[in-house]
This record gives C-alpha cells, structure tokens and sequence, in this order.
C-alpha cells in the first residue's frame, strides 16, 4: 500500500528519482532535502544552508528512492513548483517546457540560452544560440535563496555574450564558435561568475561547467542580399572561366596556323623564282592560277633571253622551269 498508493501521491511516502532531490516543508518552511544520487550525499557537518552542498559520499537508504519523510503529513510534504525552461532533444531540436514539479535536477543537464539581435562589430544584429551545461550544486540555495535560479542566470549571461560577440564580425564569427566559447567563458570568469568561489555558485547554488556557441543566425534581409552576392560572384567566375576556354581556342587556333604558313611558305622558298607563283596557288586555296601569273613569268624570262644571247640551251631551260612549276602548281592544288 505505501509502495503503490501513497509513495506515487507523495503521502507519507515519496519516490526520489536518481539524480534528483526532492524538498521536504512544513508548511510553505523549509525543512530539509532528500537526495538519490549514487555516488553523492549532502555536506551534513556544514551549518546551513552549506550543508545542502553536494558533495562526493554515500547515502545510506534500505530502499533506496523510496522514503518515508514523516510521520506528520500533510502538516509535512513535498513541495511541487513551476518550472520553465529550454532545453534541447537528442536529435538537436529546441524543447520549451512548463511543468510543475517535485523535484529538482542535480546532474549536469543543458540548457539552451537565446540572444536576440547581439549587435556584431559592423552593427549587424544577430540571433544567437548558446548551449549552458550546468549543474546544481546547493539545491537549498538555488530554489530558495533566488527567484527563479535558470532564469537569473541566463539574465546575468546574456549582456557578456552581447560584448563577446561585438568584438567579432558575422563572417568572423562562424568559423571560429568553439573559440568564441571559450571567450564567453572568459568573460564569465573576469565577471566573477564562474568557479567554485564564483557568485553563481555562492549565492545561487549552480555550477555552469560548459558554454557552446550552437548557432549565429543574421537577419533575413541580409541573408537574401548575401545570397544574391554570391550567386553574382558565382555567374561572374563561370563567365570568366568560359572567356579563358575561348581565349586558349583562339590562341590554339592562331598557332595552328602560324605553323601552317610557316611550312607552306618555308617550302616554297626552295624553288627561287618559283616561290611567288606558289604563293598565289596557297592564297587561292587550290583554285586556277590566274593566267596573269604565268605571262608574268613567261614575260620576264623572254626579256632576260633579249638581254642575253638566245640559245638553243636557254630556250630548252626555260621549257624545263615551265613543266616543274606545272608540277608544282599541280601538287599544291592537290594538297589543298
């Protein structure tokens, strides 16, 4: 009966959760904590409230989480409160919880810390998301002697990120985050936050033992604009890589050819007089020889016979230039 009936409605009896403790009041008063944490016990030799810091020891309990709290209930009860926090699921998603509780948490768990518009060193509003792990080390402390510890810490916190981001640019920002954290972390400790002699600590009974800079997110409008930018660089490097491609093919192009005529021309000036004619044939790119040509040679070889002595040799000469220029002609036609 005390087992399935009144330890469920924490009648007389309660159950305390592995990592967890529950407060015991008399009243709306403060009595005492019950703790079920394996490995951990409250620093009973210490005065309160440092008594209820927790510390490496053993409770000894015959059932373990299941207590009898007193005898003297409902004079005698387990306190049940709000609380409202942000937390983050296994697969990284945001979780936003108000539930009433009997318990509060001990172990390290965390907690997601949002900054609105944290103004970057060009002034461009960005929307942070920062992972907290933190852990209770005074439950007393951090449920009675402040208002609501996870949302005072998280309003103690947030102004410091704001003057850690400032120092930095948007672009500066994303690849470095891990260091980033590191620099809020800095800065809690210099505030004197942080630590075992940390006001946090002290006076709020928490302990943040992590600080990770989850996400920076700019606004909107500057996300379209940037996105814009970059799809111009984009279209920008293509038309230039394409300009490149056809430069390389006119240049290709162009030593092809200048190796061509150098060939072709080269060649031809292996036949002296002839060479002019086999320019004409390669300019005309295998079509007929102007007629025009051949009187040109013909005229100049009969007005070098006048100058000279006319001779059966000179005449035989100028027939043997005739049939090799016809086989030059011929073959250049060919070739083209």
């Amino acid at each position: 009966m005390a087992y399935t009936l009144l330890g469920p409605r924490n009648c007389l009896f309660t159950f305390v959760k592995e990592g967890t403790v529950k407060f015991v009041v008399k009243g709306d008063e403060f009595h005492r904590c019950l703790i079920q944490w394996k490995g951990y016990t409250f620093d009973y030799q210490k005065p309160h409230p440092e008594k209820w810091n927790i510390i490496e020891g053993r409770e000894k309990h015959l059932f373990g989480g299941f207590r009898l709290y007193s005898l003297l209930w409902p004079l005698y009860d387990i306190l049940v409160y709000k609380f409202r926090w942000v937390g983050v699921t296994e697969e990284g998603k945001e979780q936003v919880k108000t539930e009433w509780l009997d318990y509060m948490l001990v172990k390290d768990d965390v907690y997601l810390c949002k900054i609105p518009a944290a103004e970057d060193k060009d002034k461009l509003p960005l929307d942070l998301q920062v992972f907290l792990t933190i852990r209770i080390v005074n439950p007393y402390k951090a449920k009675f002697m402040v208002q609501r510890w996870l949302e005072t810490v998280l309003n103690r916190i947030q102004p410091l990120i704001r003057q850690v981001v400032a120092r930095h640019s948007y672009e500066e920002l994303l690849p470095i985050r891990q260091q980033v954290g590191g620099e809020m972390w800095q800065a809690l400790e210099q505030a004197g936050l942080l630590g075992p002699n940390g006001e946090f600590y002290q006076r709020y009974g928490v302990e943040v033992r992590a600080i990770e800079v989850r996400q920076i997110e700019p606004p909107e409008n500057w996300r379209a604009i940037t996105l814009k930018k970059y799809d111009a660089q984009r279209e920008a490097e293509a038309l230039a890589e394409r300009a490149k491609g056809e430069k390389q093919a006119i240049i290709t192009k162009a030593e092809g050819e200048a190796t061509r005529i150098t060939q072709t021309y080269g060649a031809t000036q292996q036949f002296g007089q002839n060479g002019f004619l086999l320019r004409v044939a390669e300019e005309t790119k295998g079509k007929d020889v102007p007629a025009l040509v051949i009187t040109h040679h013909l005229a100049a070889k009969f007005e070098e016979m006048l100058r000279d002595k006319i001779t059966r040799e000179s005449l035989q000469k100028i027939l043997e230039e005739l049939k090799q220029f016809e086989e030059i002609v011929r073959k250049t036609t060919e070739g083209r």
